[in-house]
């Protein structure tokens, strides 16, 4: 979603891809958050497993009967109890702040169109054979309060988003591109081995 594409990289920074292909007229669409030097820094990995650790567990309750909206609505609370684990936000904080930092919703539905079909609503309870996105993701501005001021500089201006395609099933849900390098250890072991 960065449309210029006229900035350099500088040591440090994450690059987040949001990417898709078509296969047989089927679209797919994933994002992942590596660091370009090859290793996360502590506070990146501290909000990369926060995000993981959320995407897991909506992962396991996704299945048929369920909504994108009720999935949505457990995203944006099991990201803010990661985002007072952090100390990030309060435990004052509002759905409002939470909504700030998680702009998007946990996932749209997949087939012919990346964002397939928007005449679907997100409360139509979910059917065996149906994709999904899930795609929860934490994005801390460079002006944002947070609550501690000694982890202020660690947060600000880190965005992470993991986006995996599931298939509906009758008692789950399955990952279809599960193959695709998620763990922290399995994406510093590829950006840092120099494997195109």
């Amino acid at each position: 979603h960065y449309i210029k594409n006229n900035r350099s990289f500088e040591n440090g920074q994450l690059v987040l891809m949001d990417a898709g292909c078509e296969y047989y007229g089927y679209a797919s669409d994933i994002t992942r958050t590596w660091p370009i030097n090859g290793r996360y820094t502590p506070s990146q990995c501290a909000l990369y497993e926060a995000v993981l650790d959320v995407q897991k567990k909506i992962i396991s309750a996704t299945r048929a009967n369920e909504t994108l909206s009720h999935l949505n609505y457990m995203a944006t609370n099991l990201l803010s109890e990661e985002l007072k684990a952090l100390g990030i936000i309060s435990g004052r904080a509002g759905s409002h702040v939470v909504g700030r930092l998680f702009p998007h919703s946990i996932g749209h539905y997949l087939g012919m169109d990346v964002h397939d079909t928007s005449l679907i609503p997100t409360n139509t309870t979910l059917s065996p054979n149906m994709v999904i996105t899930c795609e929860p993701g934490l994005y801390i501005p460079l002006d944002f309060p947070v609550d501690q001021p000694q982890k202020a500089d660690e947060f600000r201006g880190i965005g992470i988003r993991i986006e995996d395609n599931l298939l509906i099933t009758a008692d789950g849900a399955e990952i279809l591109n599960k193959n695709c390098p998620k763990e922290v250890k399995e994406i510093e072991s590829l950006v840092g081995s120099e494997v195109v």
